[in-house]
């Protein structure tokens, strides 16, 4: 909080930011301005009432901003003149609009971002902890019947497919991937499978291979998502967005000490039953209330699913079918229909090969084209 102007915070409705805003206040004497993004209607894509009563319940002072689907599809499309690359991440215009609204108040702001890799904080790492820990039952169970019961449970059918998995490194892979190795056969037209290059298994390796002092999966894949997710995704573009609105983003998770302590700590004090982030979480139940401190996680998240139902589909396709697309260029588009096809009519949950391949196609009518296209519901 060392710094020449006032300090504001970015707020969720959840534990890392609030941990935050109770720091700020305790080390200032000024009131805290703290600022949430959200959308129409309820969901966990609108984290407003929470953020609110984490407000109220600390003391600072909130600001929120409802944002319109035109809005975000507004900035949608120029957002890859700001992140330079096809970054897939649906957050990215939200953090654009907090970040518009906290620069009218502040010129630096705290946030929660680094808690979540370190800690155990995503529900994929249950899943890992599990897994591992019981492989020889995940390949008895009949988790892929379920999956077949439920397709639209995103979540299991991951876990259906990296359960049978017996190598750690494959098994990494087979999380992280959006597109599983049979998606990308019949993703990838002739021309282009010649062309890829198996960089996803490389660029894991080299990390993975710093982690043999590390004695489990879970602990092994928190050491990588910290220094892959962080560095190459996620702190990537919440820098380069929020400072595209002039304000500087500060990230205390990411004290070098913290996560050095934090990485010497055992699984269990990680997650304990289906608690995630437990020692966060019991280490703060003194300067939280217990109804923020295990509200149930919403993550940063966008209508997106539902707008894949409904007024997003004739745009998606028409875009990615037009006689000079990447995707035409590149991939099956026949392939790409049936995905977008089954994931309107609920068939199944092809949201993030959807948007992978949606955010694939602005950024490269953007950099190879010249094409500053415009989405238009």
């Amino acid at each position: 909080m060392i710094s020449d102007v006032p300090v504001g915070l970015l707020l969720s409705g959840g534990i890392d930011s609030a941990v935050l805003g109770y720091l700020m206040k305790e080390g200032s004497l000024g009131k805290i301005k703290a600022f949430t993004i959200g959308f129409p209607g309820k969901g966990d894509y609108n984290e407003i009432d929470d953020a609110r009563e984490t407000s109220k319940q600390l003391g600072l002072e909130h600001y929120s901003l409802t944002i319109e689907q035109n809005e975000y599809f507004d900035f949608f499309c120029n957002s890859f003149n700001h992140t330079e690359e096809p970054i897939a991440e649906t957050t990215i215009p939200a953090l654009y609009y907090v970040s518009k609204l906290a620069a009218k108040h502040v010129k630096v702001v705290l946030a929660g971002q680094g808690a979540d890799e370190p800690l155990a904080g995503y529900h994929r790492y249950i899943g890992t902890y599990y897994i591992s820990k019981y492989a020889g039952l995940f390949k008895i169970l009949p988790l892929r019947k379920i999956a077949e019961i439920l397709p639209r449970n995103e979540r299991l059918k991951r876990a259906a497919f990296v359960s049978q998995i017996s190598m750690e490194l494959q098994r990494f892979l087979g999380v992280y991937t959006i597109f599983t190795s049979t998606q990308k056969e019949n993703l990838l037209n002739g021309n282009t499978k010649k062309l890829i290059k198996n960089t996803d298994e490389r660029l894991l390796e080299r990390l993975y291979s710093q982690t043999g002092g590390l004695h489990d999966s879970l602990s092994k894949m928190l050491f990588i998502d910290t220094r892959m997710s962080l560095s190459d995704n996620l702190l990537l573009f919440n820098d380069k967005i929020t400072m595209a609105n002039s304000l500087e983003m500060r990230v205390p998770y990411l004290d070098i000490e913290l996560i050095q302590f934090v990485e010497s700590l055992p699984s269990s004090f990680k997650i304990k039953g289906l608690n995630l982030k437990y020692i966060h979480k019991k280490a703060v139940e003194s300067w939280l209330p217990s109804e923020i401190v295990y509200r149930k996680k919403r993550g940063f998240s966008t209508p997106m699913d539902k707008w894949l139902q409904s007024s997003l589909v004739k745009v998606t396709k028409n875009m990615l079918n037009s006689k000079d697309s990447a995707c035409r260029e590149f991939f099956n588009l026949d392939f790409i229909n049936k995905l977008i096809d089954q994931h309107q009519g609920r068939k199944m949950n092809f949201q993030r090969h959807i948007f992978a391949l949606l955010s694939f196609e602005l950024w490269y009518k953007n950099y190879f084209k010249n094409n500053k296209f415009k989405i238009i519901l």
